[in-house]
């Protein structure tokens, strides 16, 4: 039988995740790299592109990038559904990618495909430390926006962010991926798991702490941590930036600096030049 996307009406507001659910995607999914929409999506069981649902408003022509994500089981399937919760709540805020469809029985969806590169791989091939800078302050106001709509993403790390640049390097749009373990504020997910193993977690996330603005706050602390390793030499040890790092990664929560502190000093760090 077909599967058929399907109108998510009743998932405006998601729930907390339950506290057995610690992991989001693992070897029994399966993430379909970016297809083209055609006129005929067999994978999906659609005869085409018109049967994908309107979500918000939005649909999907032809001839656009799109991402399938599919669960392999029906149990790894309702991880999914709190991602598209979310998704669908958040309605393209912060840069977020936009549900085009869901399967029946949440075995898979498709979303908005976000052209670029993860910043895991700007890395990598050492892109300038300018323009990564440039993509870690456009994230954070990026999430600062999902803060303000209630929710805490959980899981930022390098490979959760793309970035895409203009051809000078000065223009970098950052879009956040992979709401699975986004919940709203003050919730708290029930992770456990190991600090020094999950170092992009906050502490107090990972001991069934509440998610909050200052959990996210750490994860931003451990990327720019993992920049300065990199570029070393663009980062004198009594430079701002150093000391924003060492108090964003603080263990305790209440130490961490206010949001819109962050976001003035790593502004004021753009055009450092390795």
């Amino acid at each position: 039988m077909a599967l058929r996307p399907k109108l998510l009406d009743s998932l405006s507001d998601p729930l907390p995740r339950p506290i057995s659910d610690h992991n989001t995607t693992t070897n029994e999914d399966k993430i379909l790299g970016h297809m083209r929409i055609t006129e005929t999506l067999f994978y999906w069981g659609l005869t085409s592109t018109n049967e994908l649902t309107t979500v918000d408003g939005f649909l999907s022509p032809k001839g656009k990038d799109a991402v399938a994500k599919v669960a392999h089981t029906k149990k790894r399937a309702r991880l999914f559904e709190w991602e598209v919760r979310t998704l669908l709540a958040l309605n393209g805020l912060g840069g977020t990618p936009r549900v085009l469809a869901v399967c029946e029985d949440y075995l898979g969806f498709l979303m908005q495909f976000c052209p670029g590169k993860t910043l895991k791989d700007m890395l990598e091939e050492k892109a300038p430390v300018s323009t990564i800078l440039r993509g870690i302050y456009d994230l954070a106001l990026k999430v600062q926006d999902i803060h303000l709509a209630g929710f805490a993403h959980n899981d930022i790390k390098s490979d959760n962010v793309i970035l895409e640049t203009s051809a000078d390097g000065l223009e970098v749009t950052a879009r956040v991926i992979d709401l699975g373990l986004s919940t709203r504020l003050g919730l708290r997910p029930g992770f456990q798991g190991d600090p020094g193993f999950l170092r992009h977690m906050a502490p107090e996330l990972l001991q069934m702490g509440a998610a909050s603005v200052e959990s996210d706050l750490y994860s931003f602390g451990n990327i720019l941590r993992s920049v300065m390793e990199q570029y070393s030499e663009a980062f004198p040890e009594e430079c701002q930036l150093r000391f924003m790092v060492w108090n964003l990664t603080c263990s305790q929560p209440e130490w961490r600096p206010p949001f819109q502190m962050f976001l003035d000093v790593l502004a004021n760090s753009l055009d450092v030049h390795a």
